[in-house]
């Protein structure tokens, strides 16, 4: 948990510093220095639609930035990208980050992705079944597969893995937590290189 929340942190922030230092660069055109009152405000904006964005550059969310950026940085909100608000990985990634500073630690899940066993059944008859659905989510010491030997006071060599999974849940998402990562970083990463891009 701490991990993933460490990720959620660096992925936010990277937004953040992102509009810090266009507001830096801007200032140092001009001949000035970016003063304390205006960077406390400054921050990258995660709206779930216009007028909140709106709102945010009222608040000087993203001031000084010139117009050409404040249009990159809208056209990567929520609900210019996604049909619903919430399936955008910025929306994802706000809301974790969220839950994660102001309510409470991450809460992780972990999921069966399959197995795989080997035995040394030589004359032996070995089967197996499962406990618990493949989609439940795994608490610790669930018992996950039974097996069963005939004669069943047999010894055999038996490894199980059983493929368990990280799951990541914002109330909206649910899924693996390493590939939801990558995609929040992929949506940040296109956001860097779209300003970066700019002339």
């Amino acid at each position: 948990s701490l991990i993933i929340s460490d990720c959620l942190h660096n992925l936010r922030s990277a937004l953040d510093s992102l509009v810090y230092g266009l507001a830096e660069l801007h200032m140092a055109e001009v001949g000035e220095v970016l003063t304390d009152h205006i960077a406390k405000s400054l921050a990258f904006p995660i709206c779930d639609d216009e007028a909140s964005f709106v709102g945010a550059q009222k608040r000087m969310r993203i001031a000084l930035l010139d117009v050409v950026e404040v249009g990159v940085v809208e056209a990567h909100q929520p609900y210019r990208e996604c049909d619903l608000p919430e399936d955008s990985p910025l929306w994802s990634l706000r809301e974790l980050q969220n839950i994660d500073k102001h309510r409470f630690l991450l809460r992780l899940g972990i999921q069966r992705d399959g197995f795989m066993t080997h035995a040394d059944s030589t004359g032996h008859d070995i089967r197996w079944r499962l406990l618990t659905k493949w989609s439940e989510p795994v608490k610790d010491k669930t018992p996950l597969i039974e097996f069963t030997i005939d004669p069943p006071n047999a010894e055999i060599d038996l490894e199980y893995d059983p493929h368990l999974i990280v799951i990541l849940d914002d109330g909206h998402v649910s899924g693996e937590a390493g590939e939801r990562l990558r995609v929040m970083r992929s949506a940040v990463r296109r956001v860097v290189i779209e300003m970066k891009e700019l002339p």
